[in-house]
Order: C-alpha cells, then sequence, then structure tokens
C-alpha cells in the first residue's frame, strides 16, 4: 500500500473507534438515570443475590462501560463479514483496527474507572462474563492489528488471524447474545451473531460453486 494512503486509512479507522465510543459515551450520559442498566450485579451461578455496586452519582461508569462495549461489537461486526468475504483485504483492516480501538477504550474504562483498578472485583464480578479471555484478546487484537499494518503476511498469521476472529466471536456473542443483562443487548448480540454467520454462509457457499 502507498505509505500516505495507508497513514490517511489508519488515522480514519481510529477516528471511526474514537467517534463511536464518544456516541456512547454521550447516549450513556444522556440516560444514566434512567434506570435501564440495574446497579445491582446479575446473580450468581449459584442463585447468589449481591448488593447494588454502583453508587447514585455514579451511574455514568457503569452505562458508560456497557456502551462502550456496544460500540466494538458495531465495529467488530464489519470487520469480521469482510474477513469472512474478502480475507484480510483493507476494508477488514479498516473496520478491525476501528473495533480494536474501541475494544481497548471499553477496557480501559471498565477496569481502571468502574472497577477502580482492583482486578480481584474484575476476575470476580458477574458483571464480567469472561475477564481472563477478555484480556487475552485486548493483547492479541492489538498484536494483530500491528501485524496488518505492516501489511505481515504467511500462513501462520492467517492461522492465527482466523483463530483470533472466532475467539473474538465466541466473546462478543457470549456477553451479548447469551448473558447480556438487559433484553436490548441480547437482541443485537443474537443479530450480530446472524448477520456474521450468515456472510460465512455466503463464503462457503461461493467457494463450493467456484
Amino acid at each position: 500500500m502507498d505509505k500516505n494512503h495507508t497513514n490517511l486509512t489508519f488515522r480514519n479507522a481510529n477516528t471511526v473507534g474514537i467517534g463511536l465510543t464518544i456516541i456512547a459515551a454521550i447516549v450513556a450520559y444522556l440516560t444514566q438515570n434512567s434506570g435501564f442498566l440495574s446497579p445491582i450485579p446479575p446473580a450468581g451461578s449459584d442463585g447468589t443475590i449481591f448488593e447494588a455496586d454502583v453508587a447514585d452519582d455514579a451511574q455514568f461508569k457503569l452505562y458508560f462501560a456497557a456502551f462502550s462495549a456496544w460500540a466494538a461489537l458495531a465495529l467488530f461486526v464489519p470487520a469480521t463479514v469482510y474477513f469472512c468475504l474478502n480475507g484480510d483485504d483493507t476494508n477488514w483492516r479498516f473496520w478491525w483496527t476501528a473495533g480494536f480501538i474501541a475494544f481497548a477504550i471499553h477496557m480501559f474504562w471498565a477496569i481502571v474507572i468502574f472497577f477502580g483498578g482492583d482486578m480481584g472485583q474484575v476476575m470476580s464480578s458477574t458483571r464480567v462474563s469472561a475477564p481472563v479471555p477478555g484480556l487475552v484478546l485486548l493483547i492479541w487484537w492489538a498484536v494483530d492489528v500491528a501485524l496488518s499494518w505492516i501489511d505481515a503476511k504467511g500462513r501462520a498469521i492467517t492461522i492465527q488471524r482466523i483463530i483470533l476472529h472466532i475467539g473474538a466471536f465466541i466473546l462478543f456473542i457470549g456477553g451479548s447474545a447469551a448473558t447480556g443483562e438487559t433484553a436490548l443487548i441480547r437482541i443485537l448480540g443474537t443479530a450480530a451473531a446472524l448477520i456474521i454467520l450468515a456472510s460465512l454462509g455466503k463464503r462457503m457457499i461461493s467457494r463450493k460453486a467456484s
């Protein structure tokens, strides 16, 4: 790729990732007192009921933690669709980078701001569906984005990229469609899963036809 075009595309991807996250922050601010999200964490797997972990004056922390994750999901979907249909092309790279930026912001906010940097709470809270896999995804995704922008090629890179997309799909869809705290995020997660699976199905049909 042309260096100037690459730099511009990289900046645009960052702008989209940050921009959608800013929109998520605005929506979180406007809805923080709506009661849409519960200040009480989901019950434990053994049925344990917890007390509220969010003060009345800290609702924004909770709402932005949730909505920034939704922003990352929204960007992950087109990235994965492009990857299913065309592999790691320029369109995929753009959305994949934007999705990572949004996810990195979400992870920083959730860990450092919402949980105050207390990894013990991160690991034990029922608000977090998969803390360790989430951290692994953050690091692995960062490495893969870097590999994509230096245009690294090879069978090993392709294989790890496929595995990474599968892992990210499981985490995003599992945290939304399967264990989302609200009906809306479960619906959105289900829709995201269907869109991605449909694109994968289309790719498989096209391969068989050719």
